[in-house]
């Protein structure tokens, strides 16, 4: 799809360390921890539903991450924690070739309490035949720096207007205030449409982080090359923004971040489209999570996670494998793109 809208391209240019309490996917027997944000009560009927692959601390944060597999229908993440207000952002995996795997996007709702239901939803309202992987992560709203410099602002934004074919202007987006955008040089911006409020529409989230033109970041949400704007029911998203090019650990687990450049391209490109990661020695990535940081296809678009080859991982030490996903044509000119990978805990 090619592009037409330069006015609002975009130039590419957290977190308290926290303690583990346990890690039940190695350890059978969960003790659980004194701490008073955590559910009290752990059993084990509780550890089927949670994936394999996660951390946790005692922190205010709250910070969540995992993967799970979902279909299309709703399914109910539950959380070792109890959030006053849930920020979670979720990126699906595509396995293999767009030829054998329709386009399908994550919808969360019923995000509250100590759990939030997940989906994949096809635009066209077409059935899974099977399970796909879905990746994500969970925090407490709130601003979060260590001594170290890291810093996270998590925040929960309302939204009656959407993007949609050829219709990219700021004025459907929400500014975010300047108590987060101040605190990041270069914000990698994450988010989620956390709500199904229309069900007669569909959208996902994108941004227009901060550029050479702008101090300000832009929040927003798109139904691609079809046209949402009849719809005026308004949508919450979550939104998480972290500083670009940031290597840390939470929870006993490296992460890195990163702002990257114009050069992912839609799901029909081969070879697959990928990033070079600046990860320190020994990475062992386990969990991605993505978002469109520009919209240079005129048709909108949204960031999925894409296996190189069918059945194989999309992150290894050094790369990060996405594409950008449609509606309608699965063809896109390269995109920027926000990330923030984990890998494995050592619980």
């Amino acid at each position: 799809v090619p592009s037409s809208h330069p006015s609002i391209s975009s130039n590419p240019s957290a977190v308290p360390s926290l303690q583990p309490t346990a890690f039940p996917s190695v350890i059978p027997s969960l003790q659980p921890s004194a701490s008073p944000s955590v559910i009290p009560s752990l059993a084990p009927s509780f550890l089927p539903s949670i994936a394999p692959s996660f951390c946790w601390g005692d922190s205010p944060m709250k910070l969540f991450f995992g993967k799970v597999n979902v279909t299309s229908d709703f399914k109910t993440i539950d959380l070792p924690f109890v959030y006053q207000k849930m920020v979670v952002v979720a990126t699906p995996v595509l396995p293999g070739s767009h030829d054998t795997h329709m386009p399908v996007l994550a919808q969360v709702q019923n995000a509250m309490g100590a759990s939030f239901d997940l989906r994949l939803f096809n635009p066209n309202q077409n059935l899974l035949n099977s399970s796909r992987e879905v990746h994500y992560i969970v925090v407490e709203e709130g601003n979060y720096e260590e001594s170290s410099g890291i810093k996270m602002s998590a925040l929960t934004v309302s939204l009656t207007t959407s993007n949609f074919n050829a219709n990219w202007q700021t004025t459907n987006m929400k500014q975010l205030n300047s108590s987060v955008s101040d605190r990041f040089a270069t914000p990698v911006v994450l988010g989620q449409v956390m709500t199904v409020n229309d069900s007669s529409v569909w959208s996902t989230f994108w941004a227009l982080p901060k550029s050479d033109n702008s101090n300000e970041i832009f929040v927003g949400k798109q139904c691609g090359a079809g046209s949402c704007s009849n719809s005026n029911i308004a949508e919450t998203l979550g939104v998480i923004v972290v500083e670009s090019g940031t290597n840390g650990t939470v929870a006993d687990s490296r992460f890195i971040t990163k702002l990257g450049g114009a050069q992912i391209a839609g799901v029909t490109s081969f070879p697959s489209s990928s990033y070079t990661l600046e990860s320190p020695n020994s990475f062992n990535p386990v969990v991605a999570i993505a978002s469109m940081s520009s919209m240079l296809g005129y048709q909108g678009g949204w960031v999925v996670l894409r296996s190189p080859v069918p059945d194989e991982e999309p992150i290894t030490s050094s790369l990060l494998y996405l594409g950008v996903e449609e509606d309608q044509d699965r063809g896109h000119v390269p995109e920027k793109i926000s990330y923030i990978i984990f890998e494995q805990n050592s619980c």
